[in-house]
């Protein structure tokens, strides 16, 4: 099964559904790119043949954000433009089936916040993850002030808020892919690995991984793979609105977090 539209494609193989979108030249959210996603996953969760979703991009960036400076892009629109895309992004914590998200490249702003949607990240050795809404002066929003602190904790999250310092993938992704090599491709088995050895003897592919490939955000990571955490609904959509909150909601979303 496939299918195409101007900026997504849709494809189910193995019961595992992959969404990969392209908008050239920094892959830039806008409302309908967010509308088209939220659709395909929500259907997704209704069709029996699928039971996961990996959601990757093309191109050499994973997501650069909003387009707020395009006299065409949602900063065009003034405020009622960032409403209407946190109307459709707030859609996309409802999905109840699990997400992957392949992360090739840069993830900024808005696209860090859809990076934090998956469940899990796979992140290439060039990606990276940056909240770089103090630096524009605003508020983070698509729920970022809710999703980052259960990823990484609350100290990390704020040192990114706070800075907008661009973080490596640590703590942010499950693993690590070496070069650029994190979209969707063929699936691979057991033989396909060779055995790895250590210290204590050869490893067979499937035993724990290494300690350098399990960061300290890691645990927090595995601790919803038993079974699977949705967000609140009420939390996110205060923080998506974030540019509006005060500082006493913004310390109860963090508290919530």
């Amino acid at each position: 099964m496939s299918a195409k539209s101007d900026h997504l494609v849709i494809s189910v193989q193995d019961h595992v559904a992959q969404l990969i979108f392209h908008r050239p030249p920094a892959n830039h959210v806008s409302v309908e790119l967010v509308a088209d996603i939220a659709d395909a996953l929500l259907a997704f969760d209704k069709d029996p043949a699928v039971r996961a979703t990996v959601l990757a991009s093309e191109g050499k960036p994973f997501c650069a954000g909003a387009d707020l400076a395009s006299p065409t892009g949602i900063g065009g629109a003034g405020m009622g433009g960032v409403s209407e895309l946190y109307d459709q992004a707030v859609r996309l914590f409802s999905v109840e089936k699990p997400i992957v998200a392949a992360v090739q490249g840069a993830a900024v702003g808005a696209g860090l916040g859809l990076a934090l949607v998956a469940d899990f990240r796979v992140a290439a050795h060039e990606a990276r993850f940056s909240a770089n809404f103090v630096k524009l002066g605003f508020h983070p929003g698509f729920g970022l002030t809710h999703t980052l602190p259960r990823v990484i904790g609350a100290q990390r999250a704020d040192l990114m808020f706070l800075t907008g310092r661009r973080a490596a993938p640590v703590g942010l992704r499950a693993r690590r892919r070496a070069g650029g090599e994190c979209a969707p491709g063929r699936r691979r088995h057991p033989q396909d690995h060779p055995q790895q050895t250590g210290r204590r003897g050869p490893r067979r592919h499937g035993s724990r991984a290494p300690a350098a490939d399990h960061p300290a955000g890691h645990r927090g990571l595995r601790r919803g793979c038993g079974r699977r955490q949705r967000t609140p609904a009420g939390p996110v959509q205060g923080a998506l609105r974030g540019g509006g909150l005060r500082a006493s909601r913004l310390a109860g979303a963090r508290t919530s977090a």
